[in-house]
Protein backbone atom coordinates (compact mmCIF):
# COMPACT_ATOMS: atom_id res chain seq x y z
CA UNK A 1 0.00 0.00 0.00
CA UNK A 2 1.56 3.65 -1.02
CA UNK A 3 0.66 6.32 1.00
CA UNK A 4 -0.22 9.12 -0.77
CA UNK A 5 2.33 12.58 0.10
CA UNK A 6 1.30 14.25 3.22
CA UNK A 7 -0.03 17.36 1.79
CA UNK A 8 -3.13 15.15 -0.72
CA UNK A 9 -3.43 13.02 2.53
CA UNK A 10 -3.52 16.35 4.58
CA UNK A 11 -6.42 18.01 2.32
CA UNK A 12 -8.01 14.65 2.09
CA UNK A 13 -8.73 13.80 5.65
CA UNK A 14 -9.93 17.72 5.88
CA UNK A 15 -12.54 17.71 3.05
CA UNK A 16 -13.60 14.06 3.51
CA UNK A 17 -13.27 13.72 7.04
CA UNK A 18 -14.26 16.82 8.59
CA UNK A 19 -10.94 16.76 10.73
CA UNK A 20 -8.91 19.47 11.66
CA UNK A 21 -5.11 18.13 11.80
CA UNK A 22 -2.07 19.90 11.45
CA UNK A 23 -0.02 18.87 8.73
CA UNK A 24 3.14 17.58 10.96
CA UNK A 25 0.28 15.06 12.68
CA UNK A 26 -0.78 13.65 8.91
CA UNK A 27 3.06 13.24 8.49
CA UNK A 28 3.33 10.72 10.91
CA UNK A 29 0.33 8.52 10.36
CA UNK A 30 2.22 6.14 7.70
CA UNK A 31 4.49 5.66 10.50
CA UNK A 32 1.95 4.34 13.12
CA UNK A 33 1.64 0.51 13.79
CA UNK A 34 -2.09 0.50 12.04
CA UNK A 35 -0.43 1.84 8.33
CA UNK A 36 3.06 -0.36 9.05
CA UNK A 37 3.85 -2.64 5.90
CA UNK A 38 5.29 -4.83 8.35
CA UNK A 39 1.87 -6.66 9.87
CA UNK A 40 2.88 -8.45 13.44
CA UNK A 41 1.91 -12.11 13.56
CA UNK A 42 0.26 -12.79 17.01
CA UNK A 43 1.81 -16.13 18.68
CA UNK A 44 1.80 -17.40 22.30
CA UNK A 45 4.94 -19.18 22.74
CA UNK A 46 3.50 -20.52 26.28
CA UNK A 47 0.10 -21.50 25.06
CA UNK A 48 -0.76 -24.95 25.87
CA UNK A 49 -2.35 -27.32 23.26
CA UNK A 50 -5.94 -28.92 24.79
CA UNK A 51 -5.04 -32.25 26.07
CA UNK A 52 -2.25 -30.14 28.42
CA UNK A 53 -5.15 -28.36 29.60
CA UNK A 54 -7.30 -31.14 30.32
CA UNK A 55 -4.87 -32.51 32.57
CA UNK A 56 -3.98 -29.33 34.00
CA UNK A 57 -7.81 -29.12 34.89
CA UNK A 58 -7.92 -32.80 36.22
CA UNK A 59 -5.09 -32.53 37.83
CA UNK A 60 -5.98 -29.15 39.64
CA UNK A 61 -9.40 -31.01 40.69
CA UNK A 62 -8.11 -33.56 42.48
CA UNK A 63 -5.62 -31.65 44.75
CA UNK A 64 -9.24 -29.15 45.18
CA UNK A 65 -11.03 -31.92 46.12
CA UNK A 66 -8.07 -33.14 48.46
CA UNK A 67 -7.42 -29.61 49.97
CA UNK A 68 -11.35 -29.99 50.88
CA UNK A 69 -11.15 -32.67 52.37
CA UNK A 70 -8.81 -32.21 54.79
CA UNK A 71 -10.96 -28.97 55.45
CA UNK A 72 -9.43 -26.17 53.38
CA UNK A 73 -11.03 -23.38 52.28
CA UNK A 74 -10.43 -23.23 48.52
CA UNK A 75 -9.85 -19.70 47.58
CA UNK A 76 -8.69 -17.90 44.65
CA UNK A 77 -6.23 -14.63 44.58
CA UNK A 78 -5.96 -11.68 42.24
CA UNK A 79 -4.63 -7.90 42.48
CA UNK A 80 -5.40 -4.66 40.72
CA UNK A 81 -3.09 -1.69 40.31
CA UNK A 82 -4.15 2.25 40.02
CA UNK A 83 -1.73 4.14 39.52
CA UNK A 84 -2.66 7.90 38.78
CA UNK A 85 -0.83 9.41 35.69
CA UNK A 86 0.44 12.83 35.28
CA UNK A 87 1.38 14.07 32.32
CA UNK A 88 4.94 15.98 32.25
CA UNK A 89 3.47 18.43 29.45
CA UNK A 90 3.31 15.60 26.34
CA UNK A 91 0.73 17.04 23.87
CA UNK A 92 -2.99 15.16 23.82
CA UNK A 93 -4.46 14.35 20.35
CA UNK A 94 -8.29 13.07 19.29
CA UNK A 95 -10.47 13.96 16.87
CA UNK A 96 -13.82 15.46 17.93
CA UNK A 97 -15.96 12.46 19.52
CA UNK A 98 -12.97 10.48 19.88
CA UNK A 99 -11.32 9.23 23.32
CA UNK A 100 -8.43 11.19 24.29
CA UNK A 101 -5.04 9.55 24.04
CA UNK A 102 -1.85 10.85 26.13
CA UNK A 103 0.85 10.40 22.92
CA UNK A 104 3.90 10.76 25.39
CA UNK A 105 3.72 9.25 29.20
CA UNK A 106 4.18 10.73 32.42
CA UNK A 107 5.18 10.21 35.77
CA UNK A 108 3.53 8.01 38.53
CA UNK A 109 2.27 10.30 41.21
CA UNK A 110 0.27 7.97 43.67
CA UNK A 111 0.22 4.38 43.67
CA UNK A 112 -2.35 2.00 45.09
CA UNK A 113 -2.96 -1.75 45.07
CA UNK A 114 -5.87 -3.85 45.60
CA UNK A 115 -5.52 -7.65 46.22
CA UNK A 116 -9.22 -9.04 46.45
CA UNK A 117 -9.58 -13.06 47.10
CA UNK A 118 -13.12 -14.97 46.69
CA UNK A 119 -13.44 -18.06 48.71
CA UNK A 120 -15.23 -21.30 47.42
CA UNK A 121 -18.44 -20.38 49.63
CA UNK A 122 -18.94 -16.61 48.14
CA UNK A 123 -17.30 -14.61 50.91
CA UNK A 124 -14.48 -11.98 50.03
CA UNK A 125 -11.60 -10.14 51.25
CA UNK A 126 -10.53 -6.83 49.60
CA UNK A 127 -7.51 -4.70 51.10
CA UNK A 128 -5.98 -1.81 50.05
CA UNK A 129 -1.96 -1.38 49.88
CA UNK A 130 0.25 1.46 48.51
CA UNK A 131 2.92 -1.22 47.21
CA UNK A 132 2.78 -4.16 45.17
CA UNK A 133 5.69 -6.39 46.72
CA UNK A 134 6.39 -9.73 48.61
CA UNK A 135 6.11 -7.72 52.33
CA UNK A 136 2.64 -6.26 51.39
CA UNK A 137 1.56 -9.86 49.74
CA UNK A 138 2.52 -11.46 53.26
CA UNK A 139 0.59 -8.92 54.99
CA UNK A 140 -2.19 -9.78 53.00
CA UNK A 141 -1.58 -13.51 53.50
CA UNK A 142 -1.44 -13.09 56.87
CA UNK A 143 -4.56 -11.62 56.92
CA UNK A 144 -6.42 -13.88 54.91
CA UNK A 145 -5.08 -16.88 56.80
CA UNK A 146 -6.51 -15.34 60.01
CA UNK A 147 -9.77 -14.97 58.64
CA UNK A 148 -10.00 -18.36 57.03
CA UNK A 149 -7.77 -21.05 58.68
CA UNK A 150 -6.28 -23.17 56.54
CA UNK A 151 -6.37 -22.48 52.71
CA UNK A 152 -5.67 -23.49 49.38
CA UNK A 153 -5.05 -20.42 47.89
CA UNK A 154 -5.06 -20.23 43.41
CA UNK A 155 -3.50 -16.86 42.34
CA UNK A 156 -1.00 -16.11 39.30
CA UNK A 157 2.27 -15.96 38.27
CA UNK A 158 3.18 -12.14 39.31
CA UNK A 159 6.28 -12.34 40.71
CA UNK A 160 5.38 -10.71 44.09
CA UNK A 161 3.51 -14.43 44.88
CA UNK A 162 6.56 -16.00 44.59
CA UNK A 163 9.44 -13.38 46.47
CA UNK A 164 11.69 -14.18 48.88
CA UNK A 165 9.56 -12.80 51.43
CA UNK A 166 6.39 -15.02 51.01
CA UNK A 167 8.75 -17.88 50.29
CA UNK A 168 10.09 -17.67 53.96
CA UNK A 169 6.30 -17.15 55.30
CA UNK A 170 4.97 -20.01 53.43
Amino acid sequence: MNMPAPRKLHNWIRSRLDARYSLGSVRRIPNSPRFSQKRPATTYSSAAGAETVRRWQADAAGIIRAARRRRFRVVVQDESIFARIGTNGGKIRSRIGDPVTVVRGGRRDRMMVVYGVLADDGTRLMRKYERFDGPTFVRYLREARRRWGKILIIMDNASQHKSKDVKEYL
